[in-house]
């Protein structure tokens, strides 16, 4: 699959379960199931910072879900993503 333009398409990992994590150096707050994480799948060509294969944390209810050949994916916005990994 593919997006176009400034779109994002993650397979969702779930919520975080209140733990802080170390990524190079930095603390990630993804307590308290605030926020969801996801591997990216595929980035439009007008997306910076982000690529296939990294995981990113992002906005609950970001974007908008759907199913493809029973797998649950998610297309969302450069603004929802928190933090790349």
């Amino acid at each position: 699959m593919k997006v176009i333009e400034s779109k994002i398409l993650i397979k969702p990992l779930g919520k975080s379960d209140g733990a802080v994590e170390k990524f190079g150096g930095f603390e990630v707050p993804v307590g308290a199931g605030q926020y969801e994480s996801g591997k990216v799948i595929s980035v439009g060509s007008k997306v910076e910072g982000v690529s296939e294969g990294d995981t990113i944390y992002y906005y609950p209810g970001a974007g908008k879900e759907f199913n493809h050949e029973g797998q649950t994916y998610r297309v969302i916005t450069t603004p929802e993503v928190i933090v790349v990994v």
